[in-house]
Parts: structure tokens; C-alpha cells; sequence
């Protein structure tokens, strides 16, 4: 269920939808961007990355949009990851 809210899979019939977005009718690059703009998962075991705290790997997505160090806390500490 997961795999098929975030994108990764599609549902076996039926159309998904994410804020009126038809999640099974994105490209491969669409739906990579909107992984990393609407969804995303925080593992809780060996899915982070050690070398960096909790709050750094929850704010990785901004990290690789290119959101600056500054901005990036401030969205973090705000509680809103989403948009850049």
C-alpha cells in the first residue's frame, strides 16, 4: 500500500489519486519528484543514515532539492518538509 501511495507501484485496477494528481499516469522522472516533493518515508531501523541525526535524514529531501542550510532548518524545526 505504501509502494502505491508514494509511486513506487502501481494498483493492480483502479486509478490513485494525491491531491487530484493521477499518481499511475506519471513518467518514471514525475514520479521520482513527486517522491521527493509530496511523499517520503522515515524507516525507524538500518534505512537511515548513521552518520546523520534524525532531523538531518527527515530534511535529506530538502538537502538534495537544493534547499539552502538556513531555510532548510527553518522548514525542518517549522514541522513542514514538503514544499520548497
Amino acid at each position: 500500500m505504501l509502494h502505491i501511495l508514494s509511486a513506487l507501484d502501481h494498483a493492480s485496477a483502479g486509478d490513485v489519486y494525491c491531491a487530484e494528481l493521477k499518481l499511475n499516469s506519471l513518467s518514471g522522472d514525475e514520479a521520482a519528484e513527486f517522491r521527493n516533493r509530496d511523499a517520503g518515508f522515515v524507516w525507524q531501523f538500518h534505512y537511515l543514515l548513521p552518520e546523520f541525526t534524525a532531523a538531518e535524514n527527515v530534511a535529506m529531501p530538502l538537502l538534495v532539492r537544493g534547499v539552502a542550510g538556513p531555510r532548510r532548518r527553518r522548514k525542518l524545526h517549522a514541522g513542514c518538509v514538503r514544499s520548497a
